[in-house]
């Protein structure tokens, strides 16, 4: 079984710390990671098989992205015609986008096993599951 834990406290702006955070994810015990890095200005360990990652954060904008894996029986049995994409993928692709064509994006993402995705930055966070298609905004 795959195992994949985030708890986060987000603070108000007269909080010494702003934001916390703990993130476990026990894909494998082969599956290796870089240290954590400033890659182009987003801080993240990257995925040594994919180069991709499930949490990063970019200090400047304040953008944040964190993903769990989404495990129900009719997902551990789901086929798929060829392998299913990089989840880690879709948490780079954050730092790119509007917030309009990231809700676009997300919406073509039935091609990935399941996951849900916490995104945004420390103003204004929002939680999607590929299952559901629901964009859920999270109170900051």
């Amino acid at each position: 079984r795959h195992m994949c834990v985030t708890f986060w406290k987000l603070g108000t702006e007269d909080d010494e710390v702003r934001f916390w955070m703990v993130f476990n994810r026990e894909e494998s015990p082969d599956w290796l990671a870089s240290k954590i890095e400033n890659h182009e200005g987003i801080i993240y360990s990257k995925d040594m098989r994919t180069g991709t990652t499930w949490l990063a954060y970019c200090p400047s904008t304040h953008r944040i992205a964190f993903l769990t894996n989404f495990d129900s029986k009719e997902e551990v049995e789901r086929v798929f015609e060829q392998e299913p994409l990089s989840w880690g993928s879709i948490v780079l692709k954050w730092f790119d986008e509007t917030f309009e064509s990231f809700w676009e994006f997300l919406k073509t993402t039935a091609c990935y096993r399941g996951f849900n995705l916490i995104y945004g930055d420390l103003n204004q966070l929002w939680h999607f599951n590929n299952q559901s298609m629901e964009f859920t905004s999270i109170d900051t």
